[in-house]
C-alpha cells in the first residue's frame, strides 16, 4: 500500500527539519525565558542592595549630623576664649561684651560656619544676638530656647538640637564657667547645609531636606509649596532635585511618595527617591530627609547584563545544535534511507527493499535504526514467505472450488432430470427443496412448499405407518432408512401412490 499522504498531495517534510526546527525553537525559547528571568534576578538584586543601602545611608547622615552638632558645642565652649571676651563678661559688661564679639563674628562665620550665634545671661535672658543677613534666620521659638537653657544649667555641659521652624538648622549651648559659677550660656546655629555637601562628598546619592512650612522662600517651587506644603531647605544637586520633587507633586501626595521608595523618570533617566528615617534626636518636627538617586546605569547595567548572558546562551545554543546537527546527520539519513525503503513492503517490492536496506555487519555498536532496518528485512522474508504460501493456497482453493462446482452441477442435473421425487426437509420436518420431478409429476412448485411440514403435506397423505416416531429415530440415528407407501395429492386434484424411502443426510440445515 503506498502512503495515503503522497496520494493525496500532501506536502512533505523532512523529520530531519522537524526535529532540528523543533529543537531551534524550543532551545531559544528556553533562553530567551532564561535571560528574562535573569534580568529580572539582576533587577531584584539591585533593588535589594538598594533597600539595604537606605538604612547605611540613614547610619552616615545620623553620623554627620551628630558630628556637626558635637562640632558646635565644641564652638560654643570655646567662644568666650576665643572670642576674648570673658574679662567682659566676669564684670558684666554687656556693651562691651558685644562690642568685643562683634570684632570676631566674622571670622567664626567663615572659619566655623556659623550661621547665627546668642548670648543668654545666667537667668536665661536673651542679651544679645548675631545673625548673617545673607541667610535665612535659624528660627527658634522661645519655648525651645527656654527648654535648652534650663537643660544647659542644669547639666553644667553643653546640649544641642535640632529645629525646623522657618529653616532648619542645629544649635548647639554651652554655659559659661568663670570661676567656678554659671555666668550665662553661649548658643550658636548652623544650618544642613554642611551636612548636605559633606554626605555628597562621601557618597554617590543626594539627599534632600525639606520642612513642612508654607513661608516663602525662593528656592523652593510654588508647586511643592501649594501640593505638599513644604519647602526644600538643603539640597546637594538643586537643578535636578527640584525639577524632579516638582514632577513628583504632580503624581503622589505627600504621604504616598514619603511612605516607600519611588521610582521617577526624568530626562530619559530614571531615579530613585526614599525617605529617610534619622534617630529621634537628629530629627525636628516637620523635618523630612530624601535620598534620590540616579539608578539608570544599575538599570542598564542588568540589562546590559541578561541581553550578554542571552547572546552568549544562544550562540552556546547554536553551537550545540551545530554540533548536534552534525553528530546527528548520518543515522537521519540512515533513519530516512529506512523509512523511505519501509512502504516497498506494502508494494510486494520485497528484493527491493532487501537490496535497498544494507545490515551494517561491521558496525562497532548497533541502534535503533540498525533493528529497524534488520527487522524490514525479515519482515520482508516472512511477507514473502506468507504470500507464496497464500497464493499456493489461494491456487488449492480455486481448483478445490471448481471440483466442487463441477460435482455440484452434476448432482444438480443428476437430481433435476431423475425421474423419482426427490424432498429434502429439516429435523423438524419442514420442507427445503423439491427436485424438478416433483413439479413434472404433482404440479407444485417449490415456493408452494417450502417451509411446510412434510408429514400432512400434499405430497404424503395418509401414511400406512405412523410416521412421527421412525422419523424421530432416523433422525437421532438410531436406524439408517425408513420405507413406507402413502398417497399424494396432485395440484390438479388426483391421487397417486408413492413408495417412499427416507435417508438421514449426515449434516441437517437445522
Amino acid at each position: 500500500m503506498e502512503n495515503t499522504h503522497l496520494e493525496r498531495g500532501k506536502p512533505f517534510f523532512s523529520l530531519r527539519w522537524k526535529l532540528l526546527g523543533t529543537l531551534v525553537i524550543l532551545s531559544f525559547g528556553v533562553f530567551i525565558l532564561l535571560a528574562h528571568l535573569f534580568q529580572l534576578y539582576l533587577l531584584d538584586r539591585s533593588e535589594e542592595t538598594r533597600r539595604a543601602a537606605i538604612p547605611l545611608y540613614a547610619l552616615q547622615i545620623n553620623g554627620l549630623i551628630l558630628q556637626q552638632r558635637r562640632h558646635l558645642e565644641q564652638v560654643a565652649m570655646a567662644l568666650p576664649t576665643l572670642s576674648d571676651t570673658r574679662t567682659s563678661l566676669t564684670k558684666k559688661k554687656t556693651p562691651n561684651f558685644k562690642h568685643r564679639f562683634d570684632d570676631f563674628w566674622s571670622t567664626f562665620q567663615l572659619d566655623m560656619g556659623l550661621d547665627d550665634a546668642h548670648y543668654f545671661d545666667a537667668d536665661g535672658k536673651e542679651l544679645a544676638v548675631w545673625n548673617n543677613d545673607s541667610t535665612e534666620s535659624l528660627v527658634v521659638d522661645m519655648e525651645t530656647w527656654r527648654r535648652a537653657t534650663e537643660e544647659t544649667f542644669r547639666k553644667e555641659a553643653p546640649t544641642s538640637f535640632l529645629s525646623c521652624i522657618d529653616a532648619c538648622g542645629i544649635h548647639a549651648l554651652a554655659p559659661v564657667l568663670i570661676n567656678g559659677r554659671v555666668m550665662g550660656q553661649f548658643a550658636v546655629g548652623s544650618s544642613l547645609a554642611e551636612m548636605v555637601l559633606a554626605f555628597r562628598n562621601t557618597s554617590n546619592a543626594d539627599v534632600i531636606v525639606m520642612n513642612s512650612s508654607t513661608s516663602e522662600s525662593h528656592f523652593t517651587p510654588d508647586s511643592l509649596k501649594s501640593k505638599w506644603g513644604v519647602r526644600i531647605q538643603a539640597t546637594s544637586n538643586p537643578k535636578i532635585s527640584l525639577e524632579i520633587l516638582q514632577q513628583a507633586s504632580q503624581q503622589f501626595d505627600l504621604p504616598t511618595f514619603l511612605s516607600s521608595p519611588t521610582r521617577l523618570e526624568f530626562q530619559g533617566k530614571t531615579y530613585e527617591a526614599a525617605q529617610v528615617n534619622l534617630d529621634k534626636d537628629n530629627l525636628a518636627e516637620g523635618m523630612h530627609i530624601l535620598l534620590l538617586k540616579d539608578i539608570s546605569l544599575d538599570l542598564e547595567q542588568a540589562r546590559e547584563t541578561a541581553f550578554s548572558a542571552l547572546l552568549l546562551s544562544l550562540s552556546g545554543g547554536g553551537l550545540s545544535l551545530l554540533l548536534l546537527h552534525i553528530l546527528l546527520d548520518k543515522s537521519l539519513k540512515r533513519l530516512l534511507h529506512t523509512a523511505g525503503a519501509i512502504p516497498l513492503l506494502g508494494k510486494s517490492a520485497f528484493a527491493e527493499l532487501r537490496k535497498t536496506i544494507t545490515p551494517r555487519g561491521r558496525a562497532f555498536l548497533h541502534d535503533e535504526i540498525d533493528i529497524l532496518g534488520n527487522t524490514a528485512v525479515m519482515l520482508s522474508w516472512r511477507l514473502e514467505s506468507l504470500e507464496r504460501a497464500v497464493a499456493e493456497r489461494t491456487h488449492s482453493l480455486q481448483t478445490a472450488l471448481g471440483e466442487i462446482y463441477r460435482e455440484k452441477n452434476f448432482v444438480a442435473n443428476l437430481l433435476d432430470h431423475a425421474q423419482v421425487i426427490i424432498v429434502t426437509h429439516s429435523a423438524s420436518g419442514g420442507i427445503l427443496s423439491l427436485n424438478r420431478y416433483v413439479h413434472e409429476l404433482a404440479g407444485y412448485t417449490e415456493s408452494q412448499l417450502h417451509g411446510v411440514s412434510l408429514l400432512g403435506s400434499p405430497l404424503l397423505i395418509d401414511p400406512l405407518i405412523s410416521l412421527n416416531d421412525r422419523l424421530q429415530e432416523l433422525i437421532t440415528g438410531k436406524i439408517e432408512h425408513l420405507r413406507h407407501e402413502a398417497g399424494l395429492k396432485c395440484f390438479d386434484g388426483s391421487w397417486r401412490d408413492i413408495s417412499w424411502v427416507h435417508t438421514r443426510l449426515n449434516h441437517d440445515p437445522d
